[in-house]
């Protein structure tokens, strides 16, 4: 019996990565970040979303990408997973694709060393396409999201 799923796809640095659209909340531009002191570069700040404070970040940095210019594609695409919402800054948000599950394919050994592999779960076949399946929980850590209430409550 086939598994459709939805994976939301967006691109960041040259790769094409993708997060279960169950796991989306939704897409915003990008919006203005309130920095928080000393808390890791990647972790750009907060954002207020309708009354939400909200943690973003920058997944480039993240994923130990190189370090590219906002432009006016940038997008935060705001996911939820173990409790947290968070925004993560992507270079931009490209389309949904429905995929089976069984073409989820496990990392290979010594996958591309440019790659932070211990933040994905896969890879993914879309037509030519391969997606890097982004493992949202594994994000925000527990220790970030510790870091995150001690600054937003102490």
């Amino acid at each position: 019996m086939p598994t459709q799923r939805e994976f939301l796809s967006f691109g960041l640095s040259e790769e094409i990565y993708a997060v279960p659209l169950t796991q989306v909340r939704e897409i915003i531009g990008l919006p203005v970040i309130t920095r928080l002191p000393n808390t890791p570069s990647f972790l750009r700040g907060v954002i207020s979303l309708r009354g939400s404070i909200i943690p973003v970040v920058d997944l480039r940095e993240q994923l130990e990408l190189p370090v590219a210019p906002y432009t006016r594609f940038t997008v935060a695409i705001i996911v939820e997973a173990a409790g947290t919402v968070a925004g993560l800054i992507v270079d931009s948000a490209l389309d949904v694709v429905t995929l089976d599950e069984r073409q989820l394919e496990a990392l290979p050994e010594n996958f591309a060393p440019h790659v932070r592999a211990d933040f994905l779960s896969g890879l993914l076949q879309s037509g030519k396409r391969t997606l890097l399946l982004l493992d949202v929980e594994r994000v925000l850590t527990d220790e970030q999201r510790g870091i995150l209430r001690e600054r937003l409550l102490g």
